[in-house]
């Protein structure tokens, strides 16, 4: 299993910040990808980031009408568990989701309080 970081456990507002957040960008993924990019970290997105010479080829893949995707049933996203504030100041909990085929995904969502008061997801540990 993967080391997940540690802290001390937070009160239940954080954790539904966490699940609210975590089911908000699922939702807009499924809809627009560029709207879900709003609810990341710009560090997290860096990250992802194609390399600068293949940004325009990685970008005119993506639909830009936002419309839902009725062809693929919505994943369910499960509630926060193990919910935690990390030393530096983020918050993490695993979240399951669970893909239309029964699959779950097991993930650790950091997210990181924006100086506007958001939370943002800073980064995903993929668990399971």
């Amino acid at each position: 299993m993967t080391d997940l970081p540690q802290g001390e456990p937070v009160d239940p507002d954080t954790i539904a910040v966490i699940e609210g957040v975590v089911q908000q960008s699922w939702a807009c993924s499924r809809i627009d990808t560029l709207r879900a990019f709003a609810l990341y970290t710009d560090d997290f997105l860096r990250g992802i980031a194609p390399p600068e010479g293949e940004r325009d080829m990685a970008l005119s893949g993506l639909d830009v009408t936002p419309a839902p995707d009725e062809l693929t049933p919505a994943a369910t996203v499960s509630g926060a568990s193990e919910a935690r504030m990390l030393p530096d100041g983020r918050v993490g909990a695993l979240v399951t989701i669970t893909h239309p085929d029964g699959f779950p995904t097991v993930i650790f969502y950091v997210l990181e309080q924006q100086p506007d008061g958001r939370w943002l997801i800073d980064e995903e540990i993929f668990v399971q």
